[in-house]
């Protein structure tokens, strides 16, 4: 309702429905989000944004594919710089298991929005997955660059690191412990940089750190597990199983 009442401070209906639709989304709610931005689309038929997030919320319900995609196409016709269009239909397409379309689109909204670190790092993940494992580092590097202070980006270059198996010793570790300059305390990058260390195949350091991810924040399920798996390559299968 707050959202509603501040968007008619606009005098735009189109504007209203589309705010109203995005906080429904939010909640869940995307049969009544759907609704609110087709009232939008028919109150402004070039509202661009509109259209793809029309197109959004007719997956998200089930809706024909073809229609979500014919709505996507009409926003991407009305605004072809915006980067939610390019990056709504980069979800399309990863849906439609479409990797090269997914890319061109990450790319165009990278483009439209050249400051956001978020398009350099879903850029990445999508080149990691077609195998280009140097320019999705570029990528998730450009990303942590663009956001220095936050550690939500560094850890994601260290998961990619770790996940393709990519110098692990100078990305991975390097980044994890920037992570942790930031957030000493925090269980998931304690976590993370134990999996770092137990990839490298020190344990010692990998059991210390695993150890203060559970200290921190004892219900972590993913440092017991790996503090299992820990034990049972070190031939303590009691040890290993108990956790």
């Amino acid at each position: 309702q707050r959202t509603i009442r501040t968007a008619e401070l606009e005098g735009e209906p189109a504007y209203t429905h589309l705010q109203a639709g995005r906080q429904l989304a939010s909640l869940g709610e995307w049969v009544l989000a759907g609704e609110a931005f087709r009232q939008a689309v028919l109150a402004r038929p070039d509202y661009a944004e509109a259209w793809a997030l029309l197109g959004e919320a007719r997956q998200q319900v089930g809706d024909d594919a073809g229609q979500a995609l014919a709505d996507l196409e009409q926003a991407l016709a009305l605004k072809p710089d915006s980067a939610l269009v390019s990056g709504l239909l980069a979800l399309y397409w990863e849906r439609q298991g479409e990797l090269e379309k997914r890319i061109a689109c990450l790319a165009a909204a990278a483009a439209a929005e050249p400051e956001s670190p978020t398009w350099q790092a879903e850029w990445g993940r999508a080149l990691a997955l077609g195998g280009d494992l140097h320019a999705a580092q570029e990528h998730y590097e450009a990303a942590v660059q663009l956001a220095p202070q936050d550690v939500a980006y560094l850890r994601l270059l260290a998961e990619f690191s770790l996940r393709y198996d990519l110098d692990v010793e100078h990305i991975a570790l390097t980044a994890a412990r920037r992570a942790l300059e930031d957030q000493p305390d925090e269980a998931a990058v304690l976590h993370l940089l134990g999996e770092v260390y137990l990839s490298l195949g020190n344990d010692l350091m990998a059991e210390r750190f695993l150890r203060r991810a559970i200290a921190a924040k004892p219900e972590y399920a993913p440092a017991w597990m790996h503090l299992g798996a820990l034990y049972l390559h070190r031939g303590e299968g009691e040890r290993g199983h108990s956790l």
